[in-house]
């Protein structure tokens, strides 16, 4: 009987074993591209820093409008800009990396359920964005109306 544990305890090891060694080179694929993408977004992100800073991109926001520094009061627009290029490099190099892990092991269909999703996102993104430029404005028709209206 105990022969038959211990046979059944050897399979499910190598069962273990056998799985993370195929799942390795998907892991492995996918730290190097989503440290590589890092790398670029970091690059990209000091590059249009710099052309923003070069073409006085705050100074120019600033002139006529303050609609910039209304959805950021604490940061500037280049700054905005700025982490706008990374995290967009990042997610493109997460969503590279999840291919790249499909492709890389034995998993079949993860890079399709990930994917399915972008549109959705987005959509919400867009949603969010409508809303919240709408409620602004919103907000602010409802204080000059009241303090017109004393």
């Amino acid at each position: 009987m105990w022969d038959q544990v211990e046979n059944s305890l050897h399979q499910s090891m190598a069962r273990v074993i056998n799985k993370i060694a195929t799942l390795l080179p998907g892991i492995l694929a996918f730290i190097v591209a989503l440290l590589i993408f890092l790398v670029i977004a970091w690059a990209l992100a000091m590059l249009v820093r710099r052309i923003l800073i070069a073409v006085k991109f705050d100074e120019r926001m600033g002139k006529g409008t303050n609609a910039i520094s209304e959805w950021t009061p604490r940061y500037t627009p280049t700054l905005l800009v700025t982490r706008c290029v990374f995290w967009g490099f990042v997610i493109i190099g997460l969503l590279l990396g999840i291919s790249a892990f499909e492709a890389g092991s034995s998993e079949a269909g993860i890079s399709a359920y990930v994917f399915s999703y972008i549109p959705r996102v987005i959509g919400a993104a867009i949603l969010l964005l409508a809303g919240t430029v709408l409620g602004r404005f919103l907000s602010r028709s409802v204080l000059i109306t009241a303090v017109n209206l004393n």
